[in-house]
């Protein structure tokens, strides 16, 4: 594991918290025919890439976890499909090739493969708990979120090419 400070994971954490908040808030008003975009994912993407898989499906569980408390269905849907989608992404960490990895089309790559992941996991653990057509689930939730998401992934390494560029500016 990548020897971090203490600060990464607060900066993490909060992070994270900032992402729970948009994508509860926020986030329905940019739905285009029901499909919204997992920033949350997103962002335990970036930190699977940059520490790897431990940290990531802990942050995972933990966002999961608070997404379920919020949202109010059944406990442990997204914690257990959050925390394996970022495990998955944690694959991708390479200690050596972290700043490449976020800033180029592979991270979009990986955001397509374990969103997908994300949303299988989901679907299959919640069409458990309730009578729905998992194909119009499927289609709807599943693939819709999928693309959605990886696309706004497109703006998460532009955001973080962009601000890496500044920082070795100044």
């Amino acid at each position: 594991m990548k020897n971090t400070n203490f600060f990464h994971y607060i900066r993490y954490t909060v992070l994270l918290l900032s992402c729970i908040l948009i994508q509860q808030i926020f986030i329905r008003y940019i739905q285009i025919y029901n499909f919204t975009p997992d920033i949350i994912l997103i962002a335990l993407f970036v930190i699977a890439v940059r520490l790897g898989q431990i940290p990531a499906t802990i942050f995972g569980f933990l966002s999961g976890l608070l997404i379920d408390l919020f949202v109010g269905e059944v406990i442990g849907i997204s914690a257990l499909a959050k925390s394996i989608s970022a495990f998955l992404a944690g694959y991708y960490f390479d200690e050596e090739k972290i700043k490449v990895t976020i800033r180029t089309p592979k991270f979009v790559l990986i955001t397509l493969l374990c969103t997908f992941v994300h949303n299988v996991l989901y679907i299959l653990a919640y069409i458990r708990t309730v009578d729905l057509d998992i194909l119009k689930l499927f289609l709807t939730h599943g693939i819709g979120s999928t693309v959605y998401t990886s696309l706004f992934s497109i703006l998460a390494v532009l955001i973080v090419s962009r601000m890496e560029r500044k920082m070795q500016i100044s």
